[in-house]
């Protein structure tokens, strides 16, 4: 084990036992655990203790950890002694506590009491901080709760269960956790509502960055799902070209699965107890899912990122995505998704913060040889109404070009003109009547 060029998160270094240190056992404690490094001054550099020193610290560490921290970490504590450049130093090393907040005062959860790791400083916890922490020490998790509301009803849901084929009734509510052995809503029962408020929106940007239109889905998370799901697939219309004379080739502008995932994912795993909405939003170059919680306690982006390794937040939910193929597996999305991106040139971005997490999926390479009007009448498959805006944000194209597409197609009688000023929008001409 070397010595860490500088103190971080997880790195600390002191020359000595000071009452300093017990802040910072206590903030490792209730973060990501971590390093003190003894015999090391706050340059680096290595001082070095002597035999005494080394079993003043060891005496004085443990002590505070059974005696003098609430609840008691001395089980999270050990000790090891290193030669660095020809001196003995002392490392001691801190885990991550499972029984958070830890504090030196048991009845007064405060800032003054609790700390936590901020970069490479001790910072007292706010009162979100605190009370985070004790709900994920919660026994039971926040699906099992029982609602606060128990006049539910579930018209939504059950139009969506009948559609993927799923029964759906009291005797699901039961067995799949929407209701707690006494008959009361749990709040996945609440989540799965039509009166649920856990909400979603669904924001447009210009190529300039501001906001062209937000969109706010309420309801049921599942009808959430199904609305955004379909919204999403507004912005990622197929162009096909032919390879030979039988062939055509299908290219998306984001790949289907990696899109579908990214908005599995910020529903699935998001944390429901904070009234904080989903955040979908569509730049010309990138759509990025913001959902509020960070990643479970004890879990790295690089586990989140990782095959097979999952902390679900919500298991009742996610077991309903996967009843309705919305996920495949438990715990590989991230993983997936990466895979989906492995031949661009441009990869996704993962940010985690304590309270959110952002998956950033870049647009890919449009394909080579078609042309821009090609591409724009591409856009209304189906059915598909878009405003002059929407059709910048798929094509990565300024104002002025899209205006001139846009006029031509009308003049050509390929697209219809919907509307006038701000509210104008677009779809593709009906066919002449034989």
């Amino acid at each position: 084990m070397r010595i860490p060029d500088q103190e971080s998160v997880t790195v600390e270094f002191k020359e000595t036992w000071t009452e300093r240190v017990k802040p910072t056992m206590i903030g490792f404690a209730n973060t990501l655990g971590g390093d003190i490094f003894f015999g090391v001054s706050d340059d680096g550099s290595v001082k070095g203790l002597s035999p005494s020193e080394r079993d003043l610290i060891i005496r004085s560490a443990t002590s505070f950890a059974r005696h003098g921290c609430h609840p008691p970490m001395d089980a999270l504590i050990s000790a090891k002694v290193l030669t660095a450049a020809r001196k003995k130093i002392l490392v001691l090393h801190v885990e991550p506590g499972q029984n958070r907040p830890y504090s030196t005062n048991a009845t007064d959860l405060t800032s003054k009491s609790v700390f936590v790791r901020t970069g490479a400083a001790n910072s007292g916890a706010n009162r979100d901080e605190i009370v985070s922490m004790i709900q994920e020490n919660n026994p039971i998790r926040w699906e099992a709760r029982v609602s606060p509301r128990q006049d539910l009803s579930f018209s939504q849901a059950q139009s969506l269960f009948a559609s993927h084929g799923v029964p759906f009734g009291k005797e699901f509510w039961r067995v799949h956790g929407l209701q707690d052995e006494n008959g009361n809503f749990t709040n996945l029962g609440m989540l799965l509502s039509d009166q649920n408020t856990a909400g979603i929106h669904l924001a447009v940007f210009d190529a300039e960055g501001k906001v062209s239109s937000i969109s706010r889905f309420p309801g049921s998370i599942l009808l959430q799902m199904q609305t955004v799901r379909n919204r999403l697939d507004e912005f990622n219309p197929a162009h096909v070209r032919k390879t030979n004379l039988q062939e055509r080739e299908e290219k998306f502008p984001y790949p289907q699965h990696a899109l579908r995932e990214g908005l599995t994912n910020s529903l699935a795993h998001r944390d429901y107890s904070q009234p904080v909405e989903t955040a979908v939003n569509v730049f010309p170059d990138r759509i990025e899912f913001v959902s509020y919680g960070g990643l479970p306690f004890g879990l790295t982006v690089e586990d989140a990122m990782s095959l097979g390794v999952s902390a679900l937040r919500n298991p009742g939910l996610a077991e309903i995505f996967l009843r309705f193929h919305w996920m495949e597996r438990i715990g590989s999305g991230f993983a997936d998704i990466w895979r989906d991106y492995a031949k661009e040139p441009e990869q996704p971005s993962l940010t985690c913060l304590p309270k959110t997490i952002k998956l950033v999926l870049p647009k890919t390479l449009e394909p080579a040889g078609e042309s821009r009007k090609d591409q724009l009448l591409g856009l209304f498959a189906g059915q598909a109404v878009l405003s002059r805006a929407e059709i910048e944000n798929l094509l990565h194209l300024e104002r002025s070009a899209v205006g001139n597409l846009l006029r031509g197609l009308v003049s050509e009688g390929l697209l219809e003109r919907l509307g006038k000023g701000p509210g104008t929008r677009y779809r593709r001409s009906a066919a002449p009547s034989p």
